[in-house]
């Protein structure tokens, strides 16, 4: 899948990523990391300057799309860590790390579509890491560096005022609800900024595996607006069916999220009610 991926090239990398290459490959390093070419962040600006001064290496589509790749396979490895310390078996920790690599939405959110979701999605499951390794100062200063997270921290506060045991999996449960409501809160959000969701569902099912459905809901949402960008556009028999396919992923993404906020409220009443004196 990643493969065949690597041949697309999408609208947002032919009109904003590509010419910013073009920008970084044809200048020099100081006019490269300015940046005033481009919207986009500086971290981001740095590894596409690194990977544009690899031109004579790899052709342009592919080495745009991996840096998202690379960020990928450190975070399956951040899923193995996080699960090894979760289940007995070690080699289910590394099936779950190659079955991430392997979600739809990981795998065409940077080889396919070129997007860069990945990056941030990187320091967010590091944080939670460390956060589980009972290292919160280091966890939240990881988790400084990742997108959204004024809005993310300030509903797990409000939450872990409430929560008297925090276990892993309570833990897991609240980020994923966090990483669900952040696109409903912040400005400039759509619906590729459910990647984290998609991310952190497919983690839940390792700690709380009755809600799988959260994580197929997710997955089916994502993909539907995937194909809504990557291939709908390209197809005119598809098109007419563009607001068919957007009402399923509305009504898939907010069941996954009410579903969620709904089992939260459940599992975290239940466990103060059970060491309530």
């Amino acid at each position: 899948m990643r493969l065949a991926g690597l041949k697309v090239v999408s609208g947002d990398m032919q009109w904003w990523v590509m010419p910013w290459y073009d920008f970084i490959a044809s200048n020099d390093w100081a006019a490269a990391l300015r940046g005033e070419y481009s919207n986009c962040t500086p971290p981001y600006l740095y590894l596409l300057t690194v990977a544009a001064k690899t031109n004579v290496l790899l052709p342009k589509v592919v080495a745009i799309k991996l840096i998202s790749i690379l960020f990928d396979c450190v975070n399956a490895y951040l899923v193995y860590r996080i699960l090894k310390g979760r289940v007995a078996n070690g080699n289910l920790a590394m099936l779950a790390a190659g079955l991430f690599l392997c979600l739809p939405t990981v795998a065409a959110n940077s080889a396919t579509w070129g997007q860069a979701d990945a990056i941030y999605a990187c320091f967010v499951l590091a944080s939670v890491f460390l956060l589980l390794q009972r290292h919160p100062a280091r966890a939240m200063l990881v988790f400084g560096i990742a997108a959204a997270a004024v809005m993310t921290l300030a509903w797990v506060v409000v939450y872990a005022r409430r929560i008297r045991n925090m276990t892993a999996d309570i833990t897991i449960l609240c980020a994923t609800v966090s990483v669900a409501i952040v696109p409903f809160l912040l400005p400039k959000m759509h619906d590729r900024f459910f990647y984290l969701l998609d991310v952190f569902s497919f983690l839940l099912v390792f700690f709380m595996p009755r809600l799988w459905i959260v994580a197929v809901a997710a997955q089916v949402a994502s993909v539907l607006v995937y194909l809504m960008f990557l291939v709908v556009p390209a197809s005119a028999s598809l098109h007419s069916m563009g607001g068919i396919v957007m009402g399923v992923a509305v009504l898939s993404n907010s069941f996954a999220v009410c579903f969620l906020l709904w089992q939260q409220w459940t599992v975290i009443t239940k466990a103060n009610r059970e060491i309530r004196p």
